[in-house]
C-alpha cells in the first residue's frame, strides 16, 4: 500500500513526531508490561529466599555456639594428633619383615631329621641358622633346599657341620637377597 503525505512541511514534522511518540509509548508499555510480569513471577521466589537466608544464618549461628560449647575444635585437633600417631605406628609396625615371611614359609615345610633351634636375621640381610640334624644326609638335604630356594645372596656352611655322621649340631650363615631382607 502506498501512502502519500500531501500536508505542508510543518504539519509533516508534527505527524512524524506523533509517530515517534506513539512508537516510544508502544515500546515503553511493552517494556513495562514485561518488567511487571517478571517482577510478579520473581518476587515470590525472592521473598522466600530472603526468609530462607535469615533462617540459615540463624542455624549457622546456633551451630557455631553448639560447637564452641561442646569443644568440637579441640576434639578435631586431638583426633588429628591421634591419627598422626597411628599413622606413624603403622609405618613402623604395619608390615611384617620379609625375612619373617621366609622363615615362616621355611618352617612350615616338614623336615625329617632336622630341628631348627634359632634363625636370626639382621638389617642388611645377614642371617644365621642354628639347629640339629639326625644324619649328614638330612643336613645336606636341608642345605640343598636352602640353596634352591633362591632366597640367599650368599650362603656358607662350615665343614665342621658335616664332619660327624649322626647327631650333628649345625650352624649356617649368609646373606639374604635384598628383596627378602629388612
Amino acid at each position: 500500500m502506498l501512502t502519500i503525505n500531501l500536508l505542508p512541511g510543518e504539519e509533516k514534522k508534527t505527524v512524524r513526531l506523533e509517530e515517534r511518540r506513539r512508537l516510544m509509548l508502544f515500546f515503553a508499555s511493552l517494556f513495562s508490561s514485561i518488567a511487571a510480569v517478571g517482577i510478579i513471577l520473581l518476587l515470590p521466589s525472592y521473598i522466600s529466599m530472603v526468609f530462607e537466608r535469615e533462617g540459615l544464618q540463624d542455624l549457622a549461628r546456633l551451630e557455631e555456639e553448639a560447637s564452641s560449647k561442646l569443644g568440637v575444635r579441640e576434639t578435631v585437633v586431638k583426633t588429628t594428633n591421634i591419627k598422626a600417631v597411628v599413622s606413624s605406628i603403622k609405618t613402623y609396625g604395619g608390615e611384617v619383615p620379609k625375612a619373617s615371611n621366609i622363615f615362616s614359609e621355611f618352617m612350615g615345610k616338614p623336615r625329617s631329621g632336622v630341628t631348627i633351634s634359632a634363625f636370626t636375621s639382621k638389617k642388611g640381610g645377614a642371617f644365621s641358622l642354628r639347629g640339629a640334624a639326625s644324619t649328614r644326609k638330612d643336613l645336606l638335604e636341608l642345605e640343598k633346599s636352602l640353596r634352591e630356594s633362591g632366597w640367599f645372596e650368599d650362603f656358607a656352611s662350615p665343614i665342621s657341620n658335616i664332619i660327624r655322621e649322626t647327631d650333628i649340631n649345625f650352624f649356617i650363615q649368609g646373606k639374604l637377597k635384598p628383596r627378602y631382607g629388612f
